[in-house]
């Protein structure tokens, strides 16, 4: 046996190991969940460093429990928001976002104008599920 087959036996029989008497499908879905989260995770990494990288820090490096790690991460979350929304095309503020944000200020200047947005975007969501459940 090779050693790439070796190392396929292994995985199978971590694999075999860990779902235990869960179907084989099941546990494919159950794992396919699992790595489909560990790539957005990945990603919302990826974009909220390049988010950060004008105030010099990396999101890793944020501490959640003080009081400037939980701006930064209010932040990064309404700029997420933002750029989500800017990129849907919905109107009518995707010309203001995109012309207050044009200069991409440092991610805490751009929490006022972010507050804005959000809250302009939560009546929207607010009409659209309002519509939907009517």
């Amino acid at each position: 046996m090779t050693e790439n087959e070796q190392l396929k036996q292994q995985l199978w029989n971590i694999a075999n190991t860990l779902r235990g008497k869960m179907g084989a499908d099941d546990f494919r879905d159950y794992i396919l969940g699992f790595i489909f989260y560990k790539y957005l995770s990945e990603k919302m990494h990826t974009y909220a460093d390049k988010i950060l990288k004008p105030d010099g820090i990396l999101y890793a490096d944020i501490n959640e429990s003080d009081s400037k790690g939980k701006k930064y991460l209010e932040a990064v979350h309404d700029e997420v928001l933002i750029d989500a929304y800017i990129f849907s095309g919905i109107e009518p503020l995707r010309e203001d976002v995109i012309k207050c944000l044009a200069e991409r200020p440092s991610i805490l200047k751009a929490r006022k104008i972010g507050e804005k947005i959000i809250s302009k975007m939560k009546e929207y969501v607010q009409i659209y599920v309002t519509g939907l459940v009517a």
